[in-house]
């Protein structure tokens, strides 16, 4: 895969990373960047902010600058470390499937990434990082084979998939079905509430 990097060009293999640059003569140079990780998947290499976020054998990583290093160094960090057991159950015979989308809206800061869990043979479940919030959550119903940022005549930025399963374009982060389904959900206040916060409670019988 190859990324646009300031004004350089990074190369993404497998199994290492080389920046590719012209010299202050124009003579174009190439530098190895790190020998121990790369990508496995080429639509699983997106541009976040001022990094770049990459699917690995090992996980997800970042590659950029660092504070407290020299400005023009560049170093990778993995991201996946608190969700290793759940990235490890991406089916290794198709982790080149791995797709990856920057989805930022006027509300949403998110990077996802769908790939294929062992049992499957397409992608069906997906990875999501909120940038804001610093955590993970994994996405077990989607099918997206690729991704992308349109943005309308309006202005306004569309975040659309096309669907493993269906052959579709599909939209996310919209409306308040998911495609034609109800959206259930709950949650649980730090007292327990019995699926029912509307309802006055007296426990009669309880055992510890």
């Amino acid at each position: 895969a190859l990324k646009p990097f300031k004004n350089t060009m990074l190369v993404f293999k497998e199994g290492s990373i080389y920046q590719f640059s012209f010299s202050s003569t124009g003579a174009p140079q190439v530098s190895q960047v790190t020998g121990s990780i790369g990508a496995v998947s080429t639509r699983g290499v997106v541009t976040v902010e001022n990094d770049i976020f990459f699917a690995s054998r090992r996980g997800i990583f970042t590659i950029g600058n660092e504070a407290g290093f020299a400005f023009d160094v560049l170093r990778t960090n993995e991201l996946s470390a608190k969700i290793r057991s759940v990235y490890q159950t991406i089916d290794t015979a198709y982790i080149q499937n791995i797709s990856a989308v920057y989805a930022t809206t006027a509300n949403t800061n998110l990077v996802i990434f769908s790939y294929t869990p062992t049992g499957s043979t397409t992608n069906s479940k997906a990875i999501v990082y909120d940038r804001e919030r610093l955590g993970f959550v994994d996405w077990t119903n989607i099918q997206a084979n690729c991704w992308t940022n349109f943005i309308d005549s309006t202005g306004e930025t569309h975040i659309l998939y096309g669907d493993d399963s269906s052959g579709y374009v599909k939209e996310i982060l919209s409306g308040s079905n998911d495609f034609g389904t109800a959206i259930e959900g709950s949650f649980a206040l730090s007292a327990e509430s019995f699926k029912d916060i509307t309802r006055y409670k007296r426990i009669k019988d309880l055992t510890v």
